[in-house]
């Protein structure tokens, strides 16, 4: 885990099956985590999101420190919208940012988790 500087994420959420093609509608590409003066921890995450349907995917990272301990987490919400063209459509890059509280515990964060919920999602069928 590194303070300040943008690091490559290559996380999926799980597929969405239909017409034979599975679809991930969300992906994480990248994330920044900030810590301020007063030792608070943020992180900026970039995510392409997919057009598919209405549903919020639920985003969440923990930091630990060099012993595995948990030092904190945070979560953020993706949407995915309903819109439908004909075929699945990529919107540009969304960002999203994770705010895991002020805590001098932070200045000891070696590394990180990010995961993505599953969720139900319906097909434009």
């Amino acid at each position: 885990m590194v303070i300040g500087k943008k690091l490559p994420l290559d996380i999926k959420s799980d597929g969405v099956l239909w017409r034979g093609n599975v679809y991930h509608l969300v992906r994480l590409s990248n994330v920044k985590f900030s810590l301020d003066r007063s030792a608070s921890l943020t992180a900026g995450i970039t995510a392409q999101v997919c057009c598919f349907d209405d549903v919020d995917y639920k985003v969440h990272a923990a930091v630990f420190d060099a012993s595995g301990n948990l030092l904190g987490a945070a979560g953020t919400v993706v949407n995915v919208k309903r819109l439908w063209v004909g075929n699945v459509a990529s919107l540009a890059n969304e960002s999203c940012t994770l705010d895991f509280g002020q805590s001098d515990a932070y200045k000891r964060a070696r590394y990180f988790s990010i995961a993505i919920s599953m969720e139900n999602v319906r097909t434009p069928d």
